[in-house]
């Protein structure tokens, strides 16, 4: 199975986790590898001819306390040649069907392993579930009751969970294939912007050589108070309405791109359609603001961001 089929598959398998669990997933990013590297290996303390399916590194969500923030997402690999291996294993076991259905018995009983390490459960625990079960966790991975539901459906089921929240979309990275959290990246973004644009609202009625009447960007009392409430708007996003930060950059960009084309040709008397003041630094300036704005919210809404760089000092767990 080549990488791109696999990858499909993994994503497929992370949309089928029910939304109990999935809602209670945060700050976590899914890597898929080829195989696990020899520095991973000597930490995991592994023999000649042993290997990994999966392995979880992070800080456990029972672990995380009121002063977890700003900490690199936690990690769960998904090394691919193992678990075809494994799939040609439980092939052979007749556990499965097929090849396929073999695969995604594999993808999914070490994704679910390495989820429960992410909720706190030691190696111990998390076999115990997998082999035993209790009422909260049926015998084995296999038997969660989701497997047999559509992608479609499942895709749905989850979107308020790890799949409609934290992951947008995949990017080959040095390291493997990165799901990587963006919603951070876009409240960030939105933040930084907002201030920006108070600062500058409150600056033009102080007087100065940058923002003001007369000022290299020109300024008067209705454009400076387009600045705070463009600025006290994408906080308010940032704060209150987190998920939508990248859709409020991107609108406010094109606003911004609609309103230096108006000033390059609707500027009459240094006014612009009778209102606000502005000159031909304010045009230049407000195509800048645009174009970035837009970059900003695209940048946070669809793109992912690939990392080696483990938080500090987190607690692993490997199957």
């Amino acid at each position: 199975m080549d990488p791109q089929a696999f990858e499909a598959m993994a994503r497929q398998e992370l949309a089928r986790v029910p939304p109990r669990f999935a809602r209670r997933v945060r700050n976590v990013a899914i890597l898929i590898e080829d195989a696990p590297s020899p520095e991973v290996c000597l930490a995991e303390g592994l023999g000649e001819g042993e290997t990994l399916l999966g392995l979880y590194h992070g800080v456990p969500a029972n672990e995380r306390g009121i002063g977890y923030s700003g900490i690199l997402p936690d990690t769960i690999t998904l090394y691919r040649l193992p678990l075809l291996e494994e799939a040609d294993t439980l092939l052979r076991e007749k556990r499965s069907r097929d090849i396929e259905s073999a695969a995604r018995l594999a993808l999914r009983e070490t994704l679910w392993h390495e989820l429960g390490h992410h909720f706190g459960l030691s190696e111990g625990a998390v076999e115990a579930r997998e082999v035993a079960g209790t009422n909260k966790f049926p015998r084995g991975t296999d038997r969660f009751g989701y497997a047999q539901r559509t992608v479609r459906t499942s895709w749905r089921a989850a979107r308020g969970g790890i799949m409609g929240r934290a992951f947008r979309s995949l990017r080959l990275s040095g390291e493997g294939r990165v799901i990587s959290l963006t919603i951070r990246m876009a409240k960030t973004l939105a933040i930084i912007s907002g201030i920006v644009f108070v600062l500058v609202g409150l600056l033009g009625f102080v007087d100065n050589p940058l923002v003001g009447m007369d000022a290299f960007f020109e300024a008067d009392m209705a454009h400076n108070l387009v600045h705070l409430v463009i600025g006290l708007t994408l906080l308010a996003v940032a704060f209150l309405a987190t998920a939508q930060s990248a859709l409020w950059l991107k609108i406010i960009g094109v606003v911004y791109l609609i309103v230096a084309v108006l000033g390059f040709f609707l500027t009459s008397g240094g006014m612009l359609l009778g209102i606000m003041a502005v000159n031909d630094a304010d045009h230049w300036l407000h195509v800048v603001l645009g174009v970035a704005l837009l970059a900003a919210g695209y940048l946070a809404n669809g793109e992912t961001s690939a990392t080696s760089a483990a938080p500090p000092t987190p607690p692993a767990g490997a199957m």
